[in-house]
Order: structure tokens, then sequence, then C-alpha cells
């Protein structure tokens, strides 16, 4: 009895098994090969992702003529794409859009680890999305997600079908280099919101939807235009917004401990692809908590032409303090429109005042245009909205930078300036009317504990560097403390016969210059302790 009992229930289950899988439709099942080369997913759940792709090297994305593959280690396991900042690859097209040629709801996430961020006034598209089949992903668009030079992620919905100014959000928290950080944007007509959340965290929030118009279609390309450099993981798309969790804690452990960096191979010139100052070092640094930093980099002026990298070289310097042990709460960064005189002002002589201790190391930054005072002969910041025609009133002396700082009761004050002060040219804005003279920095203003580290000396130029991506002065000084130097005169012995053949390269002459000199600093004014 027992026995046919058990019987029973052995042919019972069996039968069960043979009818679902005879009668149950495929959408039930988790994932459906689309194609031999991308996994699309057909549920009847909508939490289920209509696009996934782990990019193994097993289950490439479409491959498209040109654009090689190349492929690197994942957030968790497995394996990544890494993104040379020219390849762009596209998904297979999507059909799942709704009736009203409207994608009105749902959920991008990947993982991202850049390598470098775009360039001043550009942005690295991650993800763009097409409504035809174009052979480039330049035509048709419906908007993108895509990373900022201050490497924060923005949501771009570029033509809404009907049309209407598109919403546009953009993060808070900037995505930092060399990382693994999850991502992830969600949109919703129904309940009226555009969100972006940066590792499980809501990080932003508009009472806006994005609808992506298409023609019932919608062509995923990643690295869109071309731009982004670095890493794309476990790239998946939802019909509907999806709130965290994203993932567990489990590969939230994983993702966080410390990966091989990926280097990727020279291209036909040489050269890496990618600026070996972008990828921050470890300098095993201690916490300083009483150490503080001002860093000011202007590209975009408001009435002025572009400071070539002015923003990006501040950004990417803010990166080297913090991995020296600056904490982000001690850094002051402000950048073009935020970087007035006002603002300039306030954060020199109110900000950081109130927050020294005795103990305490003061680091300024600063990239951007500077000019000289025909009248009065003497150099000048020049604001966002800064007009070198009326600098005594629009600009920010230097003799004034160096009294404030001189004030301070700490024990080292450091200023590091990529501008020149001549009106030469380069970083420079040259006063209408007035002669391209020669005007020395004034120096003699400084405080015993005070080092300054100039681009330039004289009636030079400071100069920047397309290839590199940098301006010159900048880019050694960061190379400097990459390479191990770790106080001024160090640096300022690096990087002068570095930045003088550099300049020469690009038929300027450029020589930086320290005060006081370089005897006196031995030993003395520390960045790397």
């Amino acid at each position: 009895m027992k026995r046919s009992f058990i019987s029973f229930l052995l042919f019972t289950w069996c039968t069960w098994i043979f009818i679902a899988h005879a009668v149950m439709p495929e959408k039930c099942f988790a994932f459906k090969v689309k194609d031999a080369q991308s996994q699309s997913v057909q549920s009847s759940s909508n939490k289920i992702p209509v696009l996934y792709d782990p990019f193994d090297r097993e289950n490439p994305v479409v491959k498209l003529p040109g654009m090689a593959l190349s492929y690197t280690r994942g957030h968790d396991r497995g394996e990544a794409i890494y993104f040379d900042g020219k390849t762009y690859l596209r998904e297979p097209a999507l059909t799942f859009i709704p009736s009203g040629k409207n994608w009105i709801e749902g959920t991008v996430e990947f993982w991202i680890k850049p390598a470098k961020h775009p360039a001043a006034s550009q942005n690295a598209q991650i993800i763009l999305f097409n409504w035809f089949d174009f052979p480039k992903p330049q035509s048709g668009y419906v908007g993108d997600i895509s990373l900022t030079p201050e490497g924060k992620i923005m949501d771009n919905c570029g033509w809404e079908w009907g049309g209407g100014n598109p919403p546009l959000i953009t993060s808070q928290s900037s995505v930092p280099l060399n990382t693994w950080t999850h991502v992830a944007v969600a949109w919703s007509k129904v309940e009226g919101y555009t969100r972006i959340y940066i590792n499980n965290r809501l990080d932003a929030e508009i009472e806006q939807y994005c609808a992506r118009g298409s023609n019932g279609y919608i062509y995923p390309w990643l690295a869109g235009y071309g731009g982004f450099t670095g890493s794309l993981d476990d790239f998946k798309i939802y019909k509907v917004p999806i709130s965290p969790p994203f993932y567990d804690k489990k590969s939230v452990q994983v993702a966080k401990k410390p990966v091989e960096p990926y280097v990727p191979k020279p291209d036909a010139e040489g050269s890496s692809t990618i600026a070996d100052i972008r990828n921050i070092p470890d300098f095993k640094s201690k916490p300083r908590q009483n150490d503080f930093a001002i860093i000011i980099g202007i590209e975009n002026y408001q009435n002025l032409p572009k400071s070539e990298f002015s923003r990006s070289d501040a950004g990417v310097v803010k990166d080297y303090l913090k991995a020296l042990g600056f904490p982000e709460r001690n850094i002051e960064f402000i950048t073009d429109e935020k970087a007035t005189k006002s603002s300039i002002e306030k954060s020199i002589e109110a900000w950081l005042p109130n927050r020294l201790k005795k103990d305490s190391s003061v680091f300024v930054y600063y990239s951007g245009h500077g000019a000289p005072d025909p009248a009065k002969g003497d150099a000048y910041i020049v604001p966002y909205d800064g007009d070198p025609n009326y600098l005594s009133v629009t600009g920010y002396s230097l003799k004034r930078l160096y009294e404030n700082l001189g004030k301070l009761q700490v024990e080292e004050v450091v200023v590091l300036l990529d501008s020149c002060f001549s009106g030469a040219g380069g970083r420079s804005v040259l006063a209408k009317g007035a002669r391209p003279l020669v005007m020395m920095v004034d120096t003699g203003v400084l405080s015993s504990n005070m080092a300054v580290l100039s681009a330039t000396q004289g009636s030079q130029i400071s100069t920047s560097s397309p290839e590199k991506g940098h301006g010159v002065f900048t880019y050694y000084f960061l190379k400097a403390l990459k390479d191990g130097k770790k106080n001024i005169a160090e640096i300022y012995e690096y990087i002068k016969p570095l930045v003088e053949d550099e300049a020469k390269q690009l038929n300027v002459q450029q020589s930086p210059s320290v005060s006081p000199d370089v005897e006196k600093l031995k030993g003395r004014f520390g960045l790397r302790k």
C-alpha cells in the first residue's frame, strides 16, 4: 500500500512536468536566445529584463565592422567590455514598445568603471537609443545616458515623440575612476518621475518623465558616438521602473575588492589610449582630517575664450587629493559658472579660515585664465564672470590671494597655478589695448609657510596638450606624484625639464617656476605624507 502511494506520487509529478513543457508558453521561461550573440528575455513578469547582456566573451554583443571587442575583468565574476573612446557597439533591437510609439516607463541599469572622464564641455555617451536601424548611431536619436566631465551620470531624453522640451537629469554624485559603480536610471509616466540610482541609493530625481519616441523598435547603442573610455558590465533594460535593491550584498562585497588595473594595448603609434595619470594610484595615505584644499578650474567663461582642459584638470587634481587622504568634505571644488568672483572670495576668505586648525595644511589649485593689469602691473586670476578690461573690480589678484593665505595660522600652504599672467596667450587673457608686457608674478608677499609652484615664468604661455587632454603643467605635476615625488622641491625638479621638452614639441616656450628658491623648499611642503 505504501509502495503504491509513492508510485502514484511519482507518476503524478512526472505527468505534471510533461504537461508543463508541452503546453506552457515559452515566455514563462526565464531566458530565450534571441540570436547567437545576445540574450533576450521574454517573460510575463515585467521585473525580468527585456534585454540582458553580461558581456562575457562567449556571449558578445553585435560587432560592427572595424569595431574590435576588448575584454577585461568584470565587476563580480566573468568579463566586461572595455571601450577605448572610439568603439561603439549595438545591441539587438527591442520590440516591446507599447502602442502610442512611446517608451513611457522603463529602467536601464549597468555597472560602469570609467578609465577617464571625458574632456571638458563634452559628454561621453554610455548608452544611446535610436528608433531606426541606421548603420551608425548618429541618426534617429531618442535619448542617451552619458558621463559628464565631472564624472556624473546624465540622462538626456532626446527627442520626445510629439515634440516638447525633454527633461534632463544629472546625478548629484560623481562616478569614481577605476572603480566599479552600479548605475540605474528609471522613469515613469504613471508616477511622473525620472530617477538616478548610484550603488542602490537614490541619488537624483525630477518630477518629469522621459518618453523615448519610437516607431515600435528601440536600438540600444553602447558608447553611442564613441568617447566613453572605460568598462561596462551587466547591461540590463526593463519595461518598467525598478527600485533598489538591484544587487545583493555579496555582489557589493565582491565589487569592492581591489582588482588588477586593466591597461589597454598601445595603438598603432605606440601610445596608450588612456592618459596614465587618469589611473588614480593608491598612495596608501592616512586620512588627513585637518587638511583642506580649494580647487578652481575654469574652462568655459561667460565672455572669454575657453581655457582648454582646465575643468577636467581640476577634477583629476581633486581625485588625487582624495587619494592622498584629503576628505571629500575638506575640498572646496568650484568650476566654470560656479567660479564667480564672489564664490572665489567666499571660498578663500570665509570657507577656508573658518575650518582650519593649527596643524592644518592647505592646498590651493587654480587652472584657468590669468591676466595682467597694465595700469598697476598686478597679476589677476580671472573668474568666470571676470572682465580683463576691468580687472581691479572683476578679477582676483594674486597679491590678495597670497595675503589672505599668509594670514592663516597653519603649518603649510601650497599654491599651484596652471595659468600665465603676462598676457602672452594660452591660459591668459590680454586686456584690450594693452601691450604684451613681460610681467613676473610678485611673490614678495609670501609668508614663510607658503610655497607657490607656477606653470610659467616671464612672458611664457601656459599651454595644454590635446594628445594628453590636460594642461602640460598639471599633467606632469600629477605624474610626479604618481611616480613617488613627495614634496614641492622634488616635484619642481622632476617636472621642469619634462614641461620644457613637451612645450618645445608644441612649438612654445614654457618653464615652471617656484617660490621661494628650491633650496629653501627641500624637506618641506610635503604633499605625500
